[in-house]
């Protein structure tokens, strides 16, 4: 939910949505930066495979959230030493 509302919020704030550059041709953004915690990760991997994995448009065929996530998530160099 909560990634959700910020794509949405981002669409209405902007008139545009976030296009990722992995899953579309006309995409612009290449990550998201977060820090390490696993379950802001899988929530990330759900949502990105329900609303952005489009295998015709993109020739992405990925079940699995957790891989998918790995395509666009960046962890700060903060956390990450952690």
């Amino acid at each position: 939910m909560m990634f959700t509302a910020l794509f949405q919020t981002i669409q209405e704030v902007t008139g545009r949505s976030l296009k990722f550059t992995r899953f579309e041709k006309d995409g612009t953004l290449q990550s998201i930066v977060m820090d390490a915690d696993a379950a802001q990760a899988g929530g990330l991997g759900d949502f990105m495979l329900l609303q952005f994995n489009k295998p015709l448009e993109s020739d992405n065929i990925i079940s699995d959230p957790m891989i998918m996530v790995q395509y666009i998530l960046k962890t700060c160099l903060t956390h990450y030493k952690r």
